[in-house]
């Protein structure tokens, strides 16, 4: 098979398993299936050289853009303006999901008002300045007193 008709549309590529829009190079290999191994793992062949390997999105990426250290073998077929073309595709796709993200999580007040319902809890001697945790059973420590 020729490396320019690797791709998303291609006829090798999946067809029950949807491509995940944050992982994009899952549309540049064909899923044959998960394994036994668990986790994200997956047997795939890659479109480009035809080998089939088992592993997660990270070896998908390792073999596609020819990182060493992840267990699998790098793939020969990509050219450099493939691979260029491979690493355009997940910096569009982390942008994607940066603008997702909301820009702003307000946090709790520190100085929160408490309700004065019936629905409130009811401080009284008993209970105030002891902590959320119980205290049974706790000594604190002891000072050396040489």
């Amino acid at each position: 098979m020729s490396s320019s008709g690797a791709g998303i549309g291609s006829d090798d590529g999946p067809s029950e398993i949807n491509i995940e829009d944050n992982k994009p190079l899952w549309g540049y290999v064909t899923k044959i299936g998960k394994t036994s191994e668990g986790g994200g793992n997956i047997a795939f062949k890659c479109n480009f050289c035809n080998a089939s390997y088992k592993g997660s999105y990270y070896r998908v990426k390792a073999h596609l853009l020819k990182i060493s250290g992840h267990g699998i073998k790098v793939c020969p077929k990509i050219s450099s303006s493939q691979m260029a073309e491979l690493q355009r595709k997940i910096i569009d796709a982390e942008q994607r999901s940066k603008k997702e993200l909301p820009k702003y999580i307000p946090l709790p007040s520190t100085h929160a008002s408490y309700p004065s319902s019936s629905s409130s809890i009811r401080c009284d001697d008993s209970t105030v300045n002891k902590g959320p945790f119980r205290m049974e059973g706790f000594e604190p420590k002891k000072e050396n007193m040489l």
